[in-house]
């Protein structure tokens, strides 16, 4: 799988997992006040959740690749390399945390606070450029040289 892909992919479920929480509780507390009952209401807010994951993920992942297509012609490779890498890995590992924190609640572990989120989104940048950077210069070197 392409870098490109690959962050597309991983950025659109990190913002579906983010955004969709918040889509099924605006549906079920509309639901509950324009006079649904409580039960019927947690299963309209679980099929608003379910439904903006699936719209999310499924629009938002071309938008992201045309954006990646756009930088692949500005960048330079190993500097391109490093930077889709590390944004694979910040935003897989950032928005893993964050769905968790979210569907875990007070159930969650002690120490996963939002407020770590940051720094591990930082640390994860950092590692995966630095696994892009060999990649990138393979790259390069593999490219035809007009």
């Amino acid at each position: 799988m392409e870098p490109e892909r690959a962050l597309s992919s991983v950025i659109s479920v990190a913002l579906g997992l983010v955004l969709s929480p918040f889509a099924g509780l605006l549906a079920g507390v509309l639901w509950f006040e324009a006079g649904g009952g409580a039960e019927s209401g947690m299963v309209v807010s679980l099929a608003a959740g379910v439904a903006a994951l699936v719209l999310i993920v499924w629009k938002s992942r071309g938008v992201l690749r045309r954006f990646l297509g756009f930088m692949d012609a500005k960048v330079p490779e190993p500097v391109h390399s490093c930077i889709i890498l590390g944004g694979v890995g910040a935003f897989a590992f950032g928005g893993v945390l964050f769905a968790a924190i979210l569907l875990l609640g007070h159930e969650r572990p002690m120490g996963w606070e939002f407020s770590r989120i940051p720094p591990l989104m930082g640390l994860s940048f950092v590692l995966f450029s630095i696994v892009g950077l060999p990649v990138g210069l393979s790259k390069r070197r593999r490219a035809p040289v007009p």
